[in-house]
């Protein structure tokens, strides 16, 4: 991949985190980017190193791995040792999403009973899902599977009284499931084990 066609990479997955508009795959990864807007670009260059850095098939994964981490990417710091380590983790954690996703669950609902107070809003207030992704405490990937499957985001959008922290995290959760290859029928019995304790529960 060459530094041009690696900086519209760029400007394609940083439009569809950053703008309601726009997505991705709807499309193909373009954008109105021109060879000349490029060249003209002081930090041309430091495409043009990333570039030889990564494999081409592995410049999605890098961006969307570093824009979901982050909704400060400029091209210097994607240069930089916690761009690198920012990816190592982000295939950590996809590589073995199904079991952090039990894990996580297990963490915040150690009663089944309990499952639904996970997702409820009171007064405005955030959720205690949403408490516990900011506290740390599930990942973002556990937060997309479970809106995958009950699709509580447009729920909160319209419940969730915050107009500062909560909407970026909404657009981020809607914005990155897009990338994620989420089976939702795997998902719900996975959810359903955990909660019922069947590996055979359907």
């Amino acid at each position: 991949m060459k530094g041009y066609d690696l900086y519209g990479l760029y400007q394609a997955i940083k439009l569809h985190f950053t703008s309601e508009n726009y997505n991705f795959f709807q499309y193909d990864g373009k954008t109105r980017v021109s060879v000349d807007a490029f060249e003209k670009r002081r930090d041309k260059f430091l495409f043009h190193r990333l570039a030889r850095k990564y494999r081409d098939d592995e410049m999605v994964p890098f961006l969307v791995a570093n824009f979901v981490s982050s909704d400060n990417n400029w091209t210097k710091s994607l240069l930089e040792e916690e761009a690198e380590q920012t990816y190592r983790d982000w295939k950590r954690r996809t590589d073995s999403m199904s079991k952090i996703y039990e894990d996580d669950l297990r963490k915040i609902c150690p009663e089944p009973k309990e499952f639904n107070k996970l997702f409820e809003v009171k007064d405005g207030q955030f959720p205690k899902l949403l408490v516990a992704f900011l506290q740390n405490e599930v990942t973002i990937e556990t937060l997309v599977i479970l809106n995958n499957i009950f699709r509580f985001i447009p729920i909160w959008d319209k419940k969730i009284s915050d107009d500062i922290i909560y909407p970026k995290i909404s657009r981020k959760v809607r914005k990155y499931g897009a990338f994620l290859n989420v089976n939702v029928d795997k998902y719900k019995l996975l959810t359903k084990k955990v909660l019922l304790g069947d590996e055979n529960t359907i």
